[in-house]
C-alpha cells in the first residue's frame, strides 16, 4: 500500500507541517487507537485523543476561526497569538502588496476532502481482507468522533477561559472603581478637612478681630471717661479759681474800703484835733 503524507500549514504564521499517519494494528477486535505524542500533556485514561495527527498538533481558535500551530497558540488564554498576543509569539509574515490575498471559503463538514481519510477498500491491504477495511472505517469514524469531542472540550475550555477572563476583568474593573471611589472619598475628606481648617482659621481671625475691636472700644471708652473726668476736674478747678478770684477781689475791695475809712477817720481825728486846738487857742 502506498504511504500517504498529509501536508498542512499554520493559518497565522504560514509554517508548513507534514504528517505521516501511523499504521493501524493488524489484530481484529483488539485494535488499539494510535496515540500522538505531539501534545504537551500525555493522554490519560478516559481522555479523547484524535487519530488524525493534524488535530493533535493544530489548535482551532474560537476568536478568529483559524487553525494555528503550537508556536502561535496561547495556552494560558486558549486563543491564538493574534486574538490574545503574548511575548514569544512568532511574527505574522508581511503580505506582498502586489500579490492578491487568497480568498477564504467556508467549507461545510460534508465537503471535507477525502485525502486525509484512511485508505478505502480499493486501497486496502494486499490480502484484500474486508474486515480490516471495516475496522479501519470504524477506527476512522471513532477518531472523528473523538476529534469532535476534543474540539468540544477545547471550545468549552476556551469559553471557560473567556468567562474567567471576563470575570477577572469585571473584578479588576470593580477593584479599579472601588479604588477610584476610595481616592475620591479621600479627596473629598481632605477637601472637607481643609475647608474646616480654613473655616476655623477664619473664625479665629474673626474672633481675634472682634476681641481687638472690643478691647479698643473699651480703651476708647475708658479714655473718654478719663477725659470727661479730667474736664470735670478742670471745670471744678476753673470754678474754684473764679471763686477764689472773686473772694480775692472782694477782699481787696474790702481792704481798700477799710483803708479809705481809716483815712477818713484819721482825717476826721485830725480835723477834730485841729478844731479842739483852735478852740483852746481862742
Amino acid at each position: 500500500m502506498p504511504e500517504i503524507v498529509t501536508e498542512s500549514f499554520c493559518e497565522r504564521c504560514g509554517t508548513r507541517y507534514a504528517f505521516e499517519p501511523s499504521p493501524p494494528a493488524r489484530k481484529r477486535r483488539q485494535m488499539a487507537l494510535p496515540t500522538v505524542g505531539s501534545r504537551k500533556k500525555p493522554a490519560s485514561p478516559g481522555v479523547a485523543v484524535p487519530l488524525d495527527p493534524f488535530l493533535a498538533v493544530f489548535r482551532f481558535c474560537l476568536g478568529c476561526r483559524r487553525y494555528t500551530c503550537p508556536a502561535c497558540w496561547n495556552d494560558a488564554a486558549a486563543f491564538c497569538a493574534t486574538c490574545v498576543p503574548f511575548a514569544d509569539a512568532p511574527p505574522i509574515p508581511e503580505l506582498d502588496p502586489f500579490v492578491e490575498e487568497p480568498e477564504h471559503f467556508v467549507v461545510e463538514a460534508s465537503a471535507w476532502p477525502r485525502s486525509d481519510l484512511w485508505p478505502s477498500q480499493s486501497q486496502g491491504d494486499a490480502d484484500g481482507d474486508d474486515s480490516d477495511v471495516a475496522e479501519l472505517r470504524e477506527a476512522h469514524a471513532e477518531s472523528e468522533r473523538l476529534a469532535a469531542e476534543l474540539l468540544e472540550v477545547e471550545r468549552a475550555e476556551a469559553e471557560r477561559a473567556a468567562a474567567e477572563r471576563a470575570e477577572a476583568a469585571r473584578i479588576e474593573a470593580a477593584r479599579q472603581e472601588a479604588e477610584r471611589l476610595r481616592l475620591a472619598a479621600e479627596q473629598l475628606e481632605a477637601e472637607r478637612l481643609e475647608a474646616a481648617r480654613v473655616e476655623t482659621m477664619r473664625r479665629d481671625i474673626e474672633t481675634a478681630r472682634l476681641v481687638a475691636e472690643r478691647q479698643e472700644a473699651e480703651r476708647l471708652e475708658a479714655e473718654i471717661k478719663r477725659l470727661a473726668a479730667e474736664r470735670q476736674r478742670l471745670e471744678a478747678e476753673r470754678v474754684e479759681a473764679e471763686r477764689l478770684e472773686a473772694e480775692r477781689s472782694e477782699i481787696e475791695r474790702l481792704r481798700r474800703e477799710a483803708t479809705r475809712l481809716e483815712t477818713e477817720r484819721l482825717e476826721e481825728d485830725r480835723l477834730e484835733t485841729r478844731r479842739i486846738r483852735l478852740e483852746e487857742e481862742r
